[in-house]
């Protein structure tokens, strides 16, 4: 009875269904699946998921609730559901297990200071997020990767610390330590080539300095130890997007600030993951920007970036209700993807590919 092709029969005509709500409180919700009774057997006739292609973005600034497009349609962010804590911070800093459903979202700062709880969500299934268990310590600057399907996620880029660690995604619980930094760094961007285990984290504020860095590190995330040295940006910026195509090996960089964040940029950059080397320039944002996040389709070859804020003045920052996206495997400018339901920064993100 299962309706896989998401058709519905009007006049003896199979009509394709595009997308499906119910209107609650004069508010019209999406269905993200719709099942039907069936000789008392309930038998699912609609599915507006598809496993792998879809990204979701939470808590920004201050604002508690998380929205998600499908990475490979161009449209709108639509209501995915609410975090537990309402926090800021959260740039860059969230992954997932990949195919395998689950989203990571580490902590930020709440409204009483810096918080050490972990939730996660069903990244196909519309709802709240859940509590995973705490953070190595409780602050802000965390950024994440993860080697997906192989059930480990990395987080590092806590203030003032040379801090990675790590947690089982498929198994909620605390983090543990994984190693250490070779230059200090806070608020960096971090990708990974997914099952190949390479995880390169990238750009970032040395504490020890009192600036941005260019400084590339990588990490093996199966197996615990400190980071090695991986190559150089094309500049020093912090709070720099991150994303890439898996086990295709590119990495794609994006946005970041300078000059303690009264300039950001639009350049994009990538490097090969399984290769050290230094950063080559790919292209342009529509804006440029920082204190976001970004979701890709790994091999599908899309990523789309949100840009939560950016200062077109050097003196007031602007929150974006943007998104845009590029073809990984192919260098370019990155185009208008859709919008946000509300226009607010300090974005993290997590897709299910």
């Amino acid at each position: 009875m299962s309706n896989t092709d998401n058709k519905l029969n009007i006049a003896d005509a199979w009509k394709e269904i595009d997308n499906i709500q119910i209107n609650i409180s004069n508010v019209w919700k999406d269905i993200d699946t719709g099942y039907i009774n069936v000789g008392d057997s309930w038998e699912e006739f609609w599915s507006g998921y598809t496993a792998g292609d879809r990204g979701v973005f939470f808590s920004r600034l201050a604002v508690a609730n998380m929205e998600y497009l499908t990475i490979s349609t161009l449209g709108n962010t639509s209501d995915f559901g609410d975090l537990i804590t309402q926090h800021n911070n959260l740039t860059t800093a969230g992954t997932s297990n990949g195919t395998n459903g689950r989203g990571i979202i580490p902590n930020g700062t709440d409204q009483s200071g810096y918080t050490n709880n972990i939730e996660y969500i069903t990244i196909s299934t519309l709802d709240s997020a859940t509590d995973f268990g705490d953070m190595y310590a409780s602050d802000r600057g965390w950024s994440g990767t993860s080697n997906r399907t192989n059930e480990r996620g990395v987080f590092t880029g806590r203030d003032w610390t040379t801090q990675i660690t790590y947690i089982t995604i498929n198994s909620p619980g605390n983090s543990l330590d994984f190693g250490d930094q070779t230059v200090r760094t806070d608020w960096p961007g971090f990708i990974s080539n997914h099952t190949n285990e390479r995880g390169v984290y990238f750009g970032g504020y040395r504490d020890d300095g009192g600036a941005e860095t260019n400084v590339m590190e990588y990490i093996t995330i199966n197996s615990t130890g400190n980071a090695l040295d991986f190559g150089n940006l094309i500049r020093d910026l912090w709070k720099i997007i991150g994303t890439s195509n898996g086990t295709n090996e590119r990495g794609v960089m994006g946005g970041g600030g300078m000059n303690g964040s009264t300039t950001n940029r639009p350049e994009l950059s990538y490097i090969t993951i399984n290769s050290k080397g230094n950063a080559t320039s790919f292209g342009n944002l529509i804006e440029g920007g920082m204190n976001g996040g970004a979701v890709d389709n790994a091999t599908n070859e899309r990523a789309v970036f949100h840009c939560g804020q950016y200062n077109p003045t050097g003196s007031q920052w602007v929150n974006v209700d943007w998104t845009e996206y590029i073809t990984i495997n192919s260098t370019g400018n990155a185009t208008e993807f859709g919008d946000f339901t509300v226009a607010a920064g300090d974005a993290g993100a997590c897709s299910d590919a």
